[in-house]
């Protein structure tokens, strides 16, 4: 995928050393975007903001869908023309992606290229000539000890060239396009020398739905994508248990400080909105148990021995204890250590642009 994109892309454009990729985080119901920086030994948030689409992006309309995404980073360059940066770095939501759980026989790189591409094409009915891919080797067991089990990502080309023409048509060169799971498991790549070797699962929680990606040292080992399991259904439960407008909702429920609830708060009496909201979580609570007994029966290497988090859904207030307490996997949300303080209280919560830092920072470490 991304060797595709820098044929695309001019030589000619430079960026400064000490800058990073402009970050673009492209979620259904916000952009999230981002710029690190290298200050001395070390990275910082130079940049960040969160912008909401006009509509939500449907995919089946890559027209209207890059369209939308174009004045969503119009806005979130006010009140400024743009920022700083002409190389930029994006992921998509796996909306806009085919995900693909494969077992493939042994093969060279080219002929497991064909054969992914096939399977790309009679999944969609989109020809495999016009898919953009990549794919890795996962911890699940392929079963009977025949093939390799592999996780495959692609994403349309129509999609991804109109996407590449609009962010060219505002200055920026989009070096990498990745996909959600290769994002989130670069999350394990600055953690401490001491935590390289554990698993960790990186739960990005978004409006609609959430992926799951156990990673270690950079490398996606096992991804889910949890349906039907997004903060929305949090913000309709609250907004009709208390008779309220769901536009109020994340004010009543939701804080922009990444500090979560203490663990001991889990105990303490529970009240209507609580009931409302465990009520709510219900089935992002079952479908993780689902995943975790899933990885215990067939790919115990993937286990995870803890659990980050990231996306809007991490700053609903006490998401982490209650997720420690469900899986019993030591959870907290993530706050942006490796990035120092940055723009601190003017910033989203680092949580919410994670991601786009991520992508940002990837300008040193891709």
């Amino acid at each position: 995928m991304a060797s595709l994109l820098r044929e695309r892309i001019a030589p000619r454009i430079r960026v400064a050393p000490q800058q990073g990729y402009v970050g673009l985080d492209i979620g259904t119901r916000a952009l999230k975007i981002a710029l690190i920086e290298r200050r001395g030994d070390g990275l910082s948030l130079a940049s960040a903001r969160a912008v909401s689409h006009d509509t939500p992006l449907a995919f089946d309309d890559p027209r209207r869908c890059v369209e939308t995404i174009a004045q969503s980073l119009d806005r979130a360059w006010e009140p400024a023309s743009r920022w700083l940066g002409e190389e930029a770095a994006c992921v998509l939501p796996c909306s806009a992606m085919t995900i693909l759980n494969l077992t493939a026989p042994e093969a060279s790189p080219d002929e497991l290229r064909a054969i992914i591409g096939g399977e790309f094409a009679d999944e969609t009915g989109i020809a495999a000539q016009r898919w953009s891919f990549t794919w890795w080797k996962d911890c699940q067991d392929a079963g009977h000890g025949e093939g390799t089990s592999l996780t495959a990502v692609g994403v349309p080309l129509d999609l991804s060239e109109q996407l590449l023409n609009v962010l060219l048509s505002r200055g920026l060169a989009c070096r990498l396009m990745l996909s959600p799971p290769q994002v989130l498991a670069r999350f394990t790549a600055p953690l401490p020398d001491a935590e390289l070797n554990s698993n960790v699962a990186i739960l990005d929680w978004g409006y609609e739905s959430a992926v799951l990606t156990v990673a270690r040292g950079g490398r996606p080992l096992f991804t889910r994508i949890l349906r039907n399991c997004g903060l929305v259904r949090v913000i309709d439960a609250v907004a009709d248990g208390l008779q309220i407008n769901p536009a109020d909702v994340p004010l009543l429920i939701c804080s922009d400080d990444s500090v979560d609830a203490a663990a001991s708060d889990f105990g303490r009496p529970r009240g209507p909105l609580d009931e409302l909201i465990d009520g709510a979580l219900s089935r992002l609570r079952d479908e993780l148990m689902r995943t975790m007994n899933h990885l215990q029966r067939g790919a115990q290497a993937a286990l995870p021995q803890q659990m980050l988090l990231c996306g809007g859904g991490a700053t609903l207030r006490g998401i982490s204890t209650r997720l420690s307490h469900w899986t019993r996997i030591p959870t907290s949300v993530w706050n942006g250590p490796c990035f120092g303080k940055g723009l601190g209280q003017l910033a989203p919560a680092p949580c919410l642009t994670a991601s786009a830092a991520m992508l940002s920072a990837m300008r040193w470490n891709s």
